[in-house]
């Protein structure tokens, strides 16, 4: 996340349910939005994909307005990104009256640079239609990793507490025991 400053918001994961989660506590005001920091946002992305040894790596950068903040200039770190192999997606939202600034043109070198793609979404409908394209376009890999065993332990829960059950209910009736 960035506004006048970068930071992060989740390490890199594959747990979809995190992110969303993550996702959804992000709040209107949490970030200074009084200046946009696109550089610093794209350099702390970077540098998080330090940590990953995927052999495609993908940037997806999406904001609302134009570069602004003090800090690492854009297009620098779009050279970075190009040096890294790393290939940057834009993706521009909202609606945008005239006098209000941004720069389409700035995203559209970034990504044509990095091998990306510049996006652009008016409304909601549209920034999904975006998402789906750019999966589309992105290659697709497995994961390797420990496969999760499902969860047994109700299969012998179940049976146990039915067998307490019986045996505090014999022990009431005829079975008691006699001092």
């Amino acid at each position: 996340a960035f506004g006048a400053y970068a930071s992060t918001v989740s390490p890199l994961t594959v747990d979809h349910g995190v992110l969303r989660q993550l996702v959804r506590r992000l709040q209107l005001g949490g970030i200074d939005g009084t200046k946009t920091a696109i550089g610093a946002g794209l350099g702390l992305a970077l540098n998080r994909l330090k940590e990953s040894d995927a052999t495609t790596q993908v940037l997806v950068l999406l904001t609302d307005g134009v570069h602004n903040a003090e800090g690492i200039d854009p297009d620098s770190a779009a050279a970075e990104a190009k040096e890294r192999g790393i290939a940057v997606y834009t993706v521009l939202i909202g609606r945008h009256a005239s006098g209000q600034s941004v720069d389409p043109g700035r995203l559209e070198r970034i990504a044509g640079l990095t091998g990306g793609y510049a996006y652009t979404a008016e409304d909601q409908q549209a920034l999904v239609t975006t998402f789906q394209d750019l999966l589309d376009k992105l290659e697709r890999s497995t994961i390797a990793g420990e496969h999760v065993r499902a969860e047994l332990f109700f299969l012998f829960l179940w049976p146990a507490l039915l067998l307490l059950l019986a045996d505090v209910l014999l022990r009431s009736t005829r079975l008691r025991r006699f001092p």
